[in-house]
Parts: C-alpha cells; sequence; structure tokens
C-alpha cells in the first residue's frame, strides 16, 4: 500500500501544485462524478479495479486465496458491478438487491472487499454512508442480514474498526439505510478505509467464506482532514499511479 501510494502522490505532483484549502466532505456517490475509465469490464468490478471521484479512489478487491487480477486480455474474479438504481429488475439478475435507491451505487459480491483511499495519500476522516444487503436468489434472509466491518488504516498501518448491523427484509425488500458513525471513529485520521462483510444466518452466526456476504455501498462522506488539496490531476497519470497496483501488498486481510 505505501508503494501504490507513493505511485499515486508522484503522479499528481507531476501533473499538479498543491494549493492550499479549507477542508471539506467529499461525497462519493458512483454517479455522474465518478470516473470509472480505470475498469476493466464496467460496469462489473473486478479483483485490482479502481474508480475516481474526487481526490479519492475506490479499490474492489477479492480476499480468496490465488485471486486473479483483470487484464486487457481476460476478466479477473468478478467482485462487484455498478447498479444502476433505477433498473434494478433488469441488473441485478440472480440477487436481491435493495429498491429505494434511483441513482447509481458500487454492489459488492462473492464476498469482494472495496477500499477507499485519497490520491495524495493524505489522511482522511469517513463521516457516514448508505448501505443495504444483497441477498442471494431464494436465500433466507434473517432480520440481521450482516455485520458490516468498517475498517480504518493509520499510517503505522494500526488500524480502528466499527461494525454496522445492515437488516434484512423490510414490507417484503431489502433497503438502503443511512448510517453515521460514532464521534470516536469518525474523528480518526485514516490512510485507508477498508468494507468487511460478514452474513449471517438465522442462529445468528456471522463470516464471509459463503460467498453470501453482499453489500451495496452509496453516498460515503469522507472529509478531507489537510490543509492543502490537489487540483485534478490527467488521467494518464493517475493511471500510471495506478499501475502495477496488482503486485502491492495491501492492507486487507491484517485485519480480517
Amino acid at each position: 500500500m505505501k508503494k501504490l501510494i507513493g505511485r499515486l502522490a508522484l503522479a499528481l505532483s507531476l501533473a499538479t501544485g498543491l494549493g492550499a484549502a479549507p477542508a471539506a466532505p467529499t461525497v462519493i456517490d458512483f454517479d455522474g462524478g465518478l470516473d470509472d475509465s480505470l475498469l476493466w469490464f464496467p460496469p462489473f468490478v473486478t479483483h485490482g479495479d479502481f474508480m475516481v471521484q474526487g481526490d479519492y479512489f475506490v479499490g474492489t478487491a477479492s480476499t480468496k486465496s490465488g485471486a486473479i487480477e483483470s487484464s486487457s486480455a481476460s476478466p479477473g474474479d468478478l467482485v462487484g458491478a455498478l447498479v444502476e438504481g433505477t433498473d434494478v429488475a433488469a441488473t441485478c439478475l440472480g440477487i436481491v438487491c435493495p429498491t429505494n435507491n434511483a441513482s447509481r451505487f458500487l454492489l459488492m459480491a462473492n464476498d469482494g472487499l472495496p477500499w477507499f483511499g485519497r490520491l495524495d495519500g493524505d489522511v482522511f476522516q469517513i463521516k457516514s454512508l448508505d448501505a443495504s444487503f444483497v441477498g442471494a436468489a431464494g436465500a433466507t434472509i434473517p432480520s440481521v442480514a450482516m455485520i458490516l466491518r468498517v475498517y480504518g488504516f493509520f499510517a503505522d498501518s494500526t488500524y480502528a474498526y466499527e461494525d454496522i448491523l445492515l437488516p434484512g427484509m423490510s414490507n417484503g425488500a431489502l433497503g438502503f439505510r443511512s448510517y453515521a458513525f460514532s464521534d470516536a471513529f469518525a474523528s480518526n485520521l485514516f490512510v485507508e478505509v477498508d468494507f468487511y462483510g460478514y452474513a449471517c444466518d438465522s442462529a445468528g452466526s456471522c463470516n464471509r467464506s459463503s460467498n453470501l456476504a453482499q453489500f451495496a455501498l452509496d453516498n460515503v462522506v469522507l472529509n478531507d482532514a489537510s490543509t492543502a488539496v490537489p487540483e485534478p490531476a490527467s488521467l494518464a497519470l493517475v493511471m500510471l499511479a495506478l499501475a502495477g497496483a496488482g503486485t502491492v501488498r495491501r492492507r486487507r486481510g491484517q485485519a480480517a
């Protein structure tokens, strides 16, 4: 991860200077402001993919041993998709998606992991998000369907985490709900935030080894805690910064 952040910072320093600006929240909403041109096979997201919105990147990964990254020749392990909320009936075939979001959102499947960071490698805070469980077709969905564990990593690779309990069906459907993090967690300055899903059964046992840890994210509010914000870099240099990211050993797996 440190090598990846170094590449990102180098690319941005070549493309822009740093200008002073007050801290301001960024909402990762996966809609019009999202640059998904770095995805190999959009709207699907695979192991090792990246997206960019504002000053932040969103990476997607498989935590399974031997996971294969995508390339120009072939897709790697599928871990999710960008879903158009206005047409979940056509785009969520074989799975049960939330039905109360008319915008685009990120769906993670097959126990996939999304992780967030700043393009310049600086610290940031996570304040709130919208989330929903995503069910397997025909599966029994308990009243507490998932533990969504949000890990925040500090610069020294230590971490803190906070759990969000995602409910099952309400009035016969799954739906997004808004969640605010505790003051203690939201005040931390992280360099990376990872999302791990633990699917629960009717007995209250929750795990992430069954390909049932599926969830959707939207409107993730991140606060830039620095005093300098980079201007947008060229896509070519951002791609240069992300090149070789598949060989970087990320923090995922340290905390799971």
